[in-house]
This record gives C-alpha cells, sequence and structure tokens, in this order.
C-alpha cells in the first residue's frame, strides 16, 4: 500500500514537472517569435524613414 501510494506521487511528480517544461517551451517560442515580431518591425520603420528621405530629397 505504501509502495503504491510512493509512485502515485512521483508519477504525479513526473507529470508535473513534464507540464512546466512543456510551458517553458511555449513560453521560450512565443518570446522567440516576439522578438521577430519586434525586429521586422524595426525593419519597416526603417525602410519607411528611408523611403520618407528619399522623397522629401524630390
Amino acid at each position: 500500500m505504501q509502495l503504491l501510494l510512493r509512485h502515485r506521487l512521483l508519477l504525479q511528480l513526473r507529470i508535473r514537472l513534464l507540464l512546466r517544461a512543456t510551458l517553458l517551451l511555449r513560453l521560450r517560442l512565443l518570446l522567440r517569435m516576439q522578438a521577430l515580431l519586434l525586429r521586422t518591425q524595426a525593419l519597416q520603420l526603417r525602410l519607411l524613414l528611408r523611403l520618407r528621405a528619399q522623397a522629401s530629397k524630390l
């Protein structure tokens, strides 16, 4: 009985750790995607500013 209880507790712990690991992975993925989005937005802004500067020269 005691062994079964310990086994079940270990299983629950392992499941909890797995869930936490997947959550962390998802968070890292989301952060990476956000960084990419920010980078592309910065690039677009830079392009826009360059185009505006060129247009004002005309």
